[in-house]
């Protein structure tokens, strides 16, 4: 998330859950691995991440 948030952590201390309903979208993990969300998917992304790149997403996050 840091340097793009200026003050926030580098890696997002917070779990995400949702559906992907359009685009796709990115995820870096801190051990260096990499996730593609397609649309149509739900996801569940664990602290120790950062989506880098959203193509045209639409997408529900639900929870905290």
């Amino acid at each position: 998330m840091s340097p793009k948030l200026p003050g926030c952590p580098e890696w997002c201390p917070a779990n995400h859950f949702g559906y992907l309903q359009s685009g796709t979208m990115k995820v870096q993990y801190k051990d260096g691995s990499t996730e593609t969300v397609n649309a149509g998917s739900s996801y569940n992304i664990p602290p120790g991440a950062c989506v880098w790149k959203k193509v045209l997403s639409l997408f529900s996050n639900f929870g905290d």
